[in-house]
């Protein structure tokens, strides 16, 4: 019986695989009138890859492109900059916005965060962000302007000057 079933077996797995021979057989030897239209899937499939590997390359020139162009936009920065104006500038905001201890140094740390509230408040916002005060003779711009009618100050940046002109409506609409 195990003879029987292993014969069985075999003979199975020899049509499986002359089926297989048979199938790869036929997929590499094509026929006189599939060989057009093989040869036509083969030069598309060609022109695809082409035209892919082209983008590819393109996409990478410009990659290297941009590179190149923020490297020398950093270097020509880098190459403008003075190191005794940036401090300069630097100590001046220092000098502005960090509070100062008890020996005149400017602070550098904090110990709770009302401090942090309580600089914020008197060394940036009522420093920076004034209400502009009519009548101080300064004429504080957007704020205060030139005045018109009732808008604007008048003592800090004067009258406006104004044109007459004269607008003639005609209503016929014959």
């Amino acid at each position: 019986m195990a003879s029987r079933a292993a014969v069985h077996e075999t003979l199975q797995a020899e049509s499986i695989q002359e089926k297989h021979a048979e199938i790869e057989a036929e997929d590499f030897v094509p026929e006189q009138e599939d060989d057009e239209q093989t040869s036509s899937k083969v030069i598309q499939f060609l022109n695809e890859v082409y035209k892919e590997r082209r983008s590819t390359r393109y996409s990478y020139a410009d990659l290297l492109l941009f590179i190149s162009y923020f490297v020398l936009y950093i270097l020509v920065l880098f190459l403008q900059r003075s190191p005794g104006a940036e401090y300069k500038v630097r100590e001046g905001i220092v000098e502005v916005l960090l509070p100062k201890d008890e020996n005149g140094d400017p602070e550098t740390s904090f110990t709770s965060h009302t401090e942090i509230y309580t600089w914020l408040k008197e060394q940036v916002v009522e420093e920076f962000w004034t209400e502009p005060v009519c009548g101080n003779n300064v004429c504080e711009d957007p704020l205060e302007f030139a005045a018109f009618g009732i808008y604007g100050c008048q003592t800090d940046c004067g009258v406006a000057n104004t044109t007459t002109c004269n607008l003639i409506l005609d209503t016929r609409l014959a």
